[in-house]
Protein backbone atom coordinates (compact mmCIF):
# COMPACT_ATOMS: atom_id res chain seq x y z
CA UNK A 1 0.00 0.00 0.00
CA UNK A 2 1.33 3.42 -0.56
CA UNK A 3 0.43 7.04 0.45
CA UNK A 4 0.23 10.05 -1.70
CA UNK A 5 0.37 13.30 -0.07
CA UNK A 6 -0.53 15.99 -2.17
CA UNK A 7 0.94 19.25 -0.77
CA UNK A 8 1.10 22.06 -3.71
CA UNK A 9 2.70 25.34 -2.92
CA UNK A 10 0.82 27.58 -4.46
CA UNK A 11 -2.24 28.43 -2.43
CA UNK A 12 -3.94 32.02 -2.98
CA UNK A 13 -6.60 31.69 -0.48
CA UNK A 14 -3.93 30.57 2.25
CA UNK A 15 -0.47 30.96 1.06
CA UNK A 16 1.73 28.47 2.58
CA UNK A 17 -1.13 26.48 4.03
CA UNK A 18 0.80 22.85 4.35
CA UNK A 19 3.53 24.09 6.34
CA UNK A 20 1.73 26.41 8.40
CA UNK A 21 3.11 25.87 12.32
CA UNK A 22 0.75 23.67 14.47
CA UNK A 23 1.55 22.90 17.96
CA UNK A 24 5.49 24.05 16.31
CA UNK A 25 5.55 21.88 13.65
CA UNK A 26 4.61 22.40 9.68
CA UNK A 27 1.11 20.61 9.77
CA UNK A 28 2.31 18.66 7.19
CA UNK A 29 4.40 16.93 9.35
CA UNK A 30 1.69 15.82 11.83
CA UNK A 31 -0.13 14.06 8.62
CA UNK A 32 3.19 11.84 7.90
CA UNK A 33 3.91 11.13 11.31
CA UNK A 34 0.33 9.48 11.09
CA UNK A 35 0.90 7.91 8.71
CA UNK A 36 3.97 6.13 9.85
CA UNK A 37 2.15 5.56 13.11
CA UNK A 38 -0.32 3.39 11.30
CA UNK A 39 2.35 1.20 10.17
CA UNK A 40 0.10 0.75 7.54
CA UNK A 41 1.97 1.91 4.03
CA UNK A 42 5.36 0.59 2.11
CA UNK A 43 6.17 4.04 1.28
CA UNK A 44 4.81 7.49 1.93
CA UNK A 45 5.19 9.62 -0.82
CA UNK A 46 4.87 13.79 -1.15
CA UNK A 47 4.22 15.16 -4.32
CA UNK A 48 4.86 18.76 -4.36
CA UNK A 49 6.03 21.77 -6.40
CA UNK A 50 7.72 23.25 -3.80
CA UNK A 51 10.98 23.55 -2.57
CA UNK A 52 9.98 24.27 0.86
CA UNK A 53 7.59 21.51 1.42
CA UNK A 54 10.25 18.99 -0.15
CA UNK A 55 12.49 19.76 2.00
CA UNK A 56 9.72 19.63 5.34
CA UNK A 57 8.72 16.22 4.14
CA UNK A 58 11.88 14.53 3.71
CA UNK A 59 12.88 15.86 7.06
CA UNK A 60 10.00 13.78 9.01
CA UNK A 61 9.94 10.47 6.53
CA UNK A 62 8.30 10.84 3.87
CA UNK A 63 9.43 10.59 -0.01
CA UNK A 64 9.13 13.21 -2.50
CA UNK A 65 8.20 13.28 -5.86
CA UNK A 66 8.95 16.42 -7.43
CA UNK A 67 6.35 17.48 -9.65
CA UNK A 68 6.67 17.76 -13.79
CA UNK A 69 5.45 20.95 -15.67
CA UNK A 70 1.99 19.39 -16.30
CA UNK A 71 1.20 19.00 -12.71
CA UNK A 72 2.85 21.83 -11.26
CA UNK A 73 -0.19 24.64 -10.31
CA UNK A 74 -3.39 24.50 -9.87
CA UNK A 75 -4.25 20.77 -11.24
CA UNK A 76 -6.64 18.11 -11.22
CA UNK A 77 -5.93 15.88 -7.78
CA UNK A 78 -6.38 12.83 -10.19
CA UNK A 79 -3.42 14.09 -13.05
CA UNK A 80 -1.32 14.61 -9.69
CA UNK A 81 -2.58 10.78 -8.31
CA UNK A 82 -2.03 9.71 -12.12
CA UNK A 83 2.07 10.98 -12.58
CA UNK A 84 2.67 9.65 -8.72
CA UNK A 85 1.15 6.14 -9.64
CA UNK A 86 3.58 6.08 -12.82
CA UNK A 87 6.19 5.99 -10.47
CA UNK A 88 5.26 4.02 -7.49
CA UNK A 89 3.04 1.03 -8.61
CA UNK A 90 0.70 -0.51 -6.09
CA UNK A 91 -2.93 -2.16 -5.98
CA UNK A 92 -3.75 0.19 -3.52
CA UNK A 93 -3.57 3.81 -2.90
CA UNK A 94 -4.61 6.12 0.03
CA UNK A 95 -4.46 9.70 -0.39
CA UNK A 96 -4.33 12.03 2.49
CA UNK A 97 -4.74 15.50 2.93
CA UNK A 98 -1.33 17.42 3.64
CA UNK A 99 -3.81 19.75 6.66
CA UNK A 100 -5.42 16.86 7.99
CA UNK A 101 -3.49 17.01 11.37
CA UNK A 102 -6.92 15.28 13.18
CA UNK A 103 -6.60 12.30 11.61
CA UNK A 104 -5.17 8.94 13.89
CA UNK A 105 -3.73 6.26 12.70
CA UNK A 106 -6.41 4.06 14.05
CA UNK A 107 -8.70 5.29 11.52
CA UNK A 108 -6.18 4.78 8.75
CA UNK A 109 -6.52 1.59 9.79
CA UNK A 110 -9.85 0.82 10.11
CA UNK A 111 -10.50 2.27 6.82
CA UNK A 112 -8.27 0.37 4.96
CA UNK A 113 -10.47 -2.94 5.53
CA UNK A 114 -13.03 -1.63 3.24
CA UNK A 115 -10.87 -0.83 0.19
CA UNK A 116 -11.74 -4.47 -1.36
CA UNK A 117 -15.14 -4.52 -1.72
CA UNK A 118 -15.22 -0.70 -2.78
CA UNK A 119 -13.46 1.51 -5.64
CA UNK A 120 -12.90 4.40 -2.72
CA UNK A 121 -13.31 4.84 0.70
CA UNK A 122 -13.30 8.03 2.41
CA UNK A 123 -14.61 10.04 5.86
CA UNK A 124 -17.26 12.44 5.72
CA UNK A 125 -19.06 14.80 7.75
CA UNK A 126 -22.31 16.09 8.51
CA UNK A 127 -23.59 19.44 7.30
CA UNK A 128 -23.89 21.18 10.67
CA UNK A 129 -26.88 23.25 9.52
CA UNK A 130 -29.36 21.55 6.28
CA UNK A 131 -27.88 23.24 3.05
CA UNK A 132 -31.90 22.65 2.01
CA UNK A 133 -32.74 25.93 4.14
CA UNK A 134 -30.71 28.07 2.09
CA UNK A 135 -31.59 31.29 0.80
CA UNK A 136 -30.72 34.61 -1.39
CA UNK A 137 -31.44 37.81 -0.07
CA UNK A 138 -34.99 37.46 -2.71
CA UNK A 139 -35.40 34.23 -0.95
CA UNK A 140 -35.55 30.35 -0.41
CA UNK A 141 -33.28 28.22 -2.62
CA UNK A 142 -36.10 25.57 -1.49
CA UNK A 143 -39.03 26.40 -0.41
CA UNK A 144 -40.11 23.53 0.90
CA UNK A 145 -38.23 22.98 3.28
CA UNK A 146 -38.53 26.75 4.90
CA UNK A 147 -41.03 25.90 7.45
CA UNK A 148 -39.75 22.31 8.27
CA UNK A 149 -37.72 21.89 11.44
CA UNK A 150 -34.57 20.74 11.11
CA UNK A 151 -34.32 17.78 12.95
CA UNK A 152 -37.05 16.27 10.10
CA UNK A 153 -35.08 17.60 6.88
CA UNK A 154 -32.92 14.91 5.52
CA UNK A 155 -29.41 14.90 6.61
CA UNK A 156 -26.86 15.85 4.02
CA UNK A 157 -23.30 15.09 4.15
CA UNK A 158 -19.92 16.30 2.91
CA UNK A 159 -16.29 15.07 2.28
CA UNK A 160 -14.15 15.44 5.42
CA UNK A 161 -11.02 16.26 3.19
CA UNK A 162 -9.33 13.89 4.92
CA UNK A 163 -8.42 10.51 3.40
CA UNK A 164 -9.10 8.54 0.53
CA UNK A 165 -8.56 5.04 -0.40
CA UNK A 166 -8.29 3.61 -3.89
CA UNK A 167 -7.51 1.26 -6.55
CA UNK A 168 -5.77 1.89 -10.23
CA UNK A 169 -8.81 0.96 -11.62
CA UNK A 170 -11.28 3.09 -9.72
CA UNK A 171 -9.53 6.72 -11.48
CA UNK A 172 -10.58 5.75 -14.46
CA UNK A 173 -14.50 5.58 -13.05
CA UNK A 174 -16.48 9.62 -12.70
CA UNK A 175 -16.78 9.90 -9.03
CA UNK A 176 -20.09 10.04 -9.09
CA UNK A 177 -20.38 6.55 -10.40
CA UNK A 178 -17.88 4.77 -8.21
CA UNK A 179 -19.18 2.60 -5.09
CA UNK A 180 -18.08 4.66 -2.65
CA UNK A 181 -17.67 3.29 1.41
CA UNK A 182 -18.41 6.45 3.03
CA UNK A 183 -16.70 6.56 7.15
CA UNK A 184 -18.56 9.04 9.33
CA UNK A 185 -16.43 11.27 11.45
CA UNK A 186 -17.35 14.18 14.28
CA UNK A 187 -17.11 17.78 13.17
CA UNK A 188 -14.13 17.35 15.83
CA UNK A 189 -12.65 15.19 14.27
CA UNK A 190 -11.59 17.33 11.04
CA UNK A 191 -11.13 20.45 9.21
CA UNK A 192 -10.97 21.33 5.55
CA UNK A 193 -8.40 23.91 5.50
CA UNK A 194 -9.09 26.71 2.81
CA UNK A 195 -8.63 30.28 4.50
CA UNK A 196 -6.95 31.47 7.47
CA UNK A 197 -10.32 31.32 9.78
CA UNK A 198 -10.19 27.53 8.36
CA UNK A 199 -6.52 26.88 9.91
CA UNK A 200 -7.80 28.83 13.40
CA UNK A 201 -10.49 25.96 13.97
CA UNK A 202 -8.49 23.43 13.04
CA UNK A 203 -5.92 24.59 15.41
CA UNK A 204 -8.89 24.94 17.63
CA UNK A 205 -9.96 21.19 17.28
CA UNK A 206 -6.41 19.62 17.50
CA UNK A 207 -5.81 21.01 20.63
CA UNK A 208 -9.01 20.13 21.94
CA UNK A 209 -8.39 16.20 20.77
CA UNK A 210 -4.91 16.92 22.84
CA UNK A 211 -7.36 17.73 26.23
Amino acid sequence: MICIIPARGGSTRLPNKNVLQLDGLPVIAHVIRTAKDSNTFDQIIVSTDDSSIAETALMHGADILMRSEKTSGDVSETSVLREVMSYYLSDTYCRLYPFAALLTAERIISTSQFIKAYDAVMECQVYGHPPQRAFTMHGYAQPQYAHMRTQEIPKLYHDAGTLRWFTPESLTIPLPMQRIKWCEVSEIEAQDVDTADDFEMLRAKYFWSKR
